[in-house]
């Protein structure tokens, strides 16, 4: 209140809890929270609780600990899927510490442990989508054994489990990290107690980016031969991006005629036979890579009959063609038909010619070869 009132909204009694960590919101209006212990230390049961309070103060506990799912939890965080997270200081089968998934109906599972390489003694300090970022006290650069040594790390853990190390402290850097928070830049900010040029701690500010996503991918060309064919696509993600646009598997290079094999916009000029394929290009920043769609570059020439031969009863053709473009076989008996009949399903030339045999049953047969887009 502005003024200043005051008011209990529980008192814990050791039964229920003890030692209170602190309090977060839920998307359901809700608090929830964790306290160190449940019951006088060191009684067994004493390992902690994660509860929910309601506004008007009514408190239940989702989650009891009992050393054997964990022990001294901490840092609760809620992520868009609604569950909440929060670590351990240690179970009794691993003195590193875990990560750990409340769902709002009390179901607790573990979601990652530590080994000490990569942290020990880890804390939440805030979920971002299904991103949930943390640090621990200990563990990474300068562990040597035991749950106490290193320097400490921050790291990410996405809700399914998938675990990145973002940073890891070796004292010169600071040490034993706290007291972080997720700036509005995107940037985490936070202090070493320990560490720093002087020994004295640090504050540090830590930048990661994202990798390139492809926003609009690239489109198939259909043109006439001497024409320029275009790839265009947009990417985002941290810069500097770079470009590798490939073609008919191989890797381009600028040569006069083809341009921007090397940015977002690769250009062809004076198109011929040669370039006809597939083209995608591989987008790159510090963090990552992806590769686009494949996108088929198709020249529009007509086709041509080359030879027709007749065995028997059979007729066979055979025609000019374009790599990887359609072709649709079609015939009349009668010229003065009003329609042309397809014969059999479209032809995918997967060479300069194709060839195609038609069972002779009238005196005569008028064909014609139709190039599809």
């Amino acid at each position: 209140m502005s003024n200043g009132g005051f008011t209990n909204l529980h008192v814990f009694s050791g039964s229920d809890g003890s030692y209170p960590t602190g309090l977060i919101q839920g998307s359901d209006g809700n608090f929830y929270g964790a306290t160190l212990g449940n019951g006088a230390v060191p009684a067994p049961g004493s390992d902690g609780t994660v509860f929910v309070l309601t506004p008007n103060g009514a408190l239940t506990n989702l989650v009891i600990f009992n050393g054997t799912n964990g022990a001294e939890p901490r840092g609760l965080v809620q992520a868009d899927d609604g569950n909440l997270y929060g670590t351990v200081l240690y179970t009794d089968a691993n003195e590193y510490g875990a990560i750990f998934k409340v769902t709002p109906d009390g179901r607790l599972s573990t979601l990652y442990s530590f080994n000490g390489t990569n942290g020990s003694d880890p804390c939440l300090f805030c979920a971002n989508g299904s991103n949930l970022y943390g640090a621990t006290l200990y563990g990474g650069i300068g562990y040597s054994g035991g749950s106490i040594s290193g320097f400490g790390t921050i790291f990410k853990i996405t809700t399914n489990g998938v675990f990145t190390s973002l940073s890891s402290f070796g004292y010169t850097n600071g040490g034993n990290p706290a007291g972080i928070v997720l700036g509005t830049d995107g940037n985490f900010y936070g202090a070493t107690p320990h560490g720093g040029g002087n020994g004295g701690g640090t504050l540090f500010e830590l930048s990661f980016g994202s990798p390139p996503v492809i926003t609009t991918q690239p489109t198939n060309q259909l043109l006439a031969p001497g024409t320029t064919a275009a790839f265009v696509i947009s990417a985002v993600g941290t810069p500097p991006l770079t470009y590798a646009w490939q073609g008919n598997g191989l890797c381009l290079a600028d040569d006069g005629r083809i341009t921007g094999s090397q940015y977002a916009a690769l250009s062809i000029a004076n198109t011929g036979l040669c370039d006809a394929g597939p083209y995608q290009v591989i987008v790159a920043n510090p963090y990552g890579s992806t590769t686009s769609s494949v996108a088929a570059l198709s020249l529009n020439v007509p086709p041509a009959f080359q030879t027709v031969t007749r065995t028997a009863g059979t007729l066979s053709l055979n025609w000019s063609a374009v790599l990887r473009q359609s072709y649709q076989l079609q015939f009349k008996d009668d010229l003065n038909q009003p329609n042309w009949n397809s014969i059999g399903a479209p032809l995918i030339a997967s060479n300069a010619v194709i060839g195609w045999s038609d069972l002779m049953t009238n005196s005569q047969r008028f064909y014609r070869m139709v190039l599809l887009p």
